[in-house]
């Protein structure tokens, strides 16, 4: 198929092969995504080829993002191949709303000027976050790490993914957050750890075998 096309292997071989690990772990009750940070559609294609069940609903504040990702990235085709799941709005996604009830997950992916969002170095930003999410659902976030080269001098990749976990695990407490590293890039996840061998095992059951490995790389994220 050619490379704009919705049905082409989604996977990216990136941190956003690993935000589509999380719908198994959604509740049942709300299975479906925000994408805060929608940008050209790579976490959300990889959610909609792999789960039918599951809805996604993106925000991406650039405009000029989202025409050139229906024009020249598929993004077109793939509302029209995913229309009634696939939801994108322009807009500020610190401003979102949530569904009645809550999304069963929250994807955060948000940058501007080479760094991590500076409103995500902030506790009280977190928990905005979490009320979106429904009971049981769970936050996943890039927050960056020593590959990320900020335009803002001062914003040092590895200092701001520092920040940026210090103030998740202010809002929903230490025990709580999980981490990984994929390449350089930091991926934290909020709820109760996945390390019992029969919910590791669940977990894996319920993934493709692509993204199987993703499972055994998080931690507990360590003051």
């Amino acid at each position: 198929p050619p490379p704009s096309s919705p049905r082409r292997c989604p996977l990216t071989s990136a941190y956003f092969d690993v935000f589509a690990t999380l719908p198994p772990l959604l509740p049942r009750a709300a299975l479906s995504l925000a994408v805060l940070g929608f940008g050209a559609g790579s976490a959300a294609r990889a959610v909609l080829h792999f789960f039918p069940d599951v809805s996604v609903h993106g925000w991406e504040i650039d405009p000029a993002v989202v025409s050139v990702s229906r024009d020249f990235f598929g993004l077109t085709a793939l509302e029209e191949q995913h229309a009634g799941r696939l939801f994108v709005r322009v807009g500020d996604a610190l401003r979102a709303e949530a569904l009645p009830g809550g999304f069963g997950g929250v994807l955060v992916d948000l940058f501007a000027n080479g760094s991590v969002l500076p409103e995500l170095q902030e506790a009280d930003t977190w928990r905005r976050i979490g009320g979106m999410v429904a009971p049981g659902g769970r936050v996943m976030v890039n927050c960056g790490g020593p590959c990320v080269e900020a335009e803002e001098e001062g914003r040092d990749g590895e200092a701001v993914k520092d920040a940026t976990l210090r103030a998740l695990t202010a809002a929903f407490g230490c025990e709580m957050v999980s981490v990984m590293d994929e390449d350089e890039s930091w991926v934290a996840m909020t709820g109760p750890a996945v390390s019992a061998p029969v919910e590791v095992a669940a977990w894996k059951a319920a993934l493709p075998p692509e993204l199987r490995r993703y499972v055994d790389l998080w931690r507990p994220c360590l003051p």
